[in-house]
């Protein structure tokens, strides 16, 4: 998060359009938003529903991975 922080644009509603998405997640309190007001404008007209989900931590999965590829 330091140097790579989410950011959500224009552009991304236009690039989604025109890919055919119709949904956009992203962490909430965590995503900049620039143009919100254009970008939340753009998205509704193009029928792009954006919702925030709390940011969750990764959780390391069970089990020993490395063992699963053994013969």
């Amino acid at each position: 998060m330091r140097f790579d922080v989410p950011v959500v644009g224009l552009h991304t509603v236009e690039s989604m359009k025109l890919a055919g998405a119709t949904a956009l997640a992203i962490d909430a309190n965590r995503t900049l938003l620039f143009d919100r007001e254009k970008l939340i404008a753009m998205a509704d007209a193009a029928g792009i529903a954006i919702q925030a989900f709390p940011f969750t931590q990764a959780v390391e999965p069970a089990g020993d991975l490395q063992g699963m590829n053994k013969e």
